[in-house]
């Protein structure tokens, strides 16, 4: 751990690499470090990055790992592997994964992505637990993204379990997206079990978006809720964007049917610090359930900070 947290300044300079920490704050508002990453280049093509994480007795503990290469990138695709080792809450090495993604790209613009998932069994072996092949195509303003996810049954085929769309459309001053996700219901067939819903505009010098998510009950898509997002870029640099976040059913509160309500309220800030760092801050105000629909006083819950390679 102590080689990837305590990079030499040479190391640093490397294009990707990068150092982050996270914070949260306590009831008395004191900065308590939460967790930190660090993503060290290893040649063309090549990284590993480090999570810790804070644990009870006060020590930094590695909670993941990635090793990460590109073994081909081309006119013609893409493959990259990646191999993920998990840790438990005493930092003792846990199940490890296996990742590899293959793109390939065809002259018309078309692209098609298989990411198979393989898992390591109690001896050490590999076997797959998931694979998901995307699709994509381009016609005029619209992009659609095609997705099938397959997992392993009983006797050892993959079948599929899920199946996702995406089609994004550019508009005059923004764009408009739609994601539709359909899952197996108990009798084993497909049923549209969630839908996004986003538009985003440029407008008076801040990019505007709203998204409204749509989940199924009994047997027909419901609005579950809706977030805008404003965000503006200051003149030092910094973004700052505010989040108001609409629920239809939220904790302590009855729920009308169809009919959302506030109930939080998040400023997200970032601007740049010292030695070429980005410092993120995150800021939220929340609805009272004996109070429905007025937010509290805002409140600083998380900081994050990024050295080297934070774009």
């Amino acid at each position: 751990m102590a080689a990837l947290l305590c990079l030499s300044s040479a190391a640093w300079a490397q294009q990707g690499s990068k150092q982050t920490a996270e914070y949260t704050y306590d009831i008395n508002g004191r900065r308590v470090e939460l967790a930190t990453a660090a993503t060290q280049m290893r040649g063309p093509g090549a990284s590993a990055t480090l999570d810790s994480v804070m644990t009870l007795n006060g020590r930094m503990a590695p909670r993941e790992s990635v090793e990460e290469r590109v073994l081909r990138d081309d006119p013609a695709g893409r493959v990259v592997e990646r191999l993920v080792k998990r840790y438990d809450a005493s930092g003792n090495p846990g199940q490890a994964e296996r990742v590899r993604i293959e793109e390939t790209r065809h002259p018309d613009g078309a692209a098609r992505s298989t990411t198979t998932v393989s898992r390591s069994d109690v001896n050490g072996s590999f076997q797959v637990a998931e694979r998901s092949v995307s699709e994509s195509r381009q016609e005029g303003d619209s992009v659609t993204v095609s997705t099938t996810v397959e997992r392993p049954t009983l006797n050892g085929s993959l079948e599929s379990v899920e199946r996702r769309q995406e089609v994004t459309r550019k508009t005059g001053a923004g764009s408009q997206a739609e994601v539709s996700t359909w899952r197996k219901d108990e009798n084993g067939k497909f049923y549209e079990a969630l839908r996004l819903v986003s538009r985003t505009v440029e407008k008076d010098g801040q990019t505007i978006s709203n998204l409204d998510q749509y989940e199924t009950r009994n047997s027909k898509l419901e609005l579950s809720g809706q977030t805008v997002t404003r965000t503006r870029k200051l003149a030092d640099g910094s973004l700052v964007s505010n989040l108001d976040i609409y629920r239809v059913e939220a904790p302590g509160q009855a729920a009308e049917q169809g009919k959302p309500r506030l109930l939080e309220q998040q400023t997200i800030e970032r601007k740049p610090g010292k030695d070429d760092s980005m410092v993120e801050t995150v800021s939220v105000r929340r609805s009272s359930p004996n109070e429905p629909g007025r937010l509290g006083a805002p409140q600083k819950i998380a900081e994050r900070v990024c050295k080297g390679d934070c774009k």
